[in-house]
This record gives structure tokens, sequence and C-alpha cells, in this order.
């Protein structure tokens, strides 16, 4: 999230998360991203958008959603690796 921290930031292994304040948006795409029950709602895609840019759009919009459902976009350590 560049307008929440100093650049360049690196999470370390187990530490804590970062949960974003409602109205600070953080782009995020669908790539080891985890969805909780409550949130899974928002994972609608737009089809108005070209397919490799549609998750991209969706965390703007779903972001919105989720700060009226009193819930919050958190970003953690990796939890995967690819290979």
């Amino acid at each position: 999230p560049r307008s929440a921290l100093e650049l360049p930031y690196t999470f370390e292994s187990g530490g804590p998360p970062i949960i974003l304040k409602p109205h600070i948006y953080a782009p995020y795409n669908a790539q080891a991203t985890l969805v909780t029950r409550e949130a899974f709602w928002a994972q609608m895609l737009p089809m108005t958008v070209h397919g490799r840019v549609s998750d991209i759009w969706r965390s703007y919009i779903s972001q919105r959603l989720l700060w009226s459902a009193g819930l919050r976009l958190t970003f953690h350590s990796a939890w995967v690796v690819q290979v």
C-alpha cells in the first residue's frame, strides 16, 4: 500500500499484517489472495473491462463495499511460493 507505508517495504515472514483503514485504497490482484466467507460476495468480476485487469478494478470496487460492511483489507507476508 504505497499511500500508507514508506517505500520500499518488505514483509517479515510471520510478522504482523497491515490492516488498511477505511478510505485508503490499495490495488491487489487475484493471485494468492485469501478471502473470508464474510467478504466472498465482493469477488464478482466486472465484465465491462478486459479480463486481465478485471481483478484490479474489482479490488477498488470491493474495498469501498467492504468499508460499508464494516470489513477491512489486510496485507500479510506471502503464504505461497511461485515455482
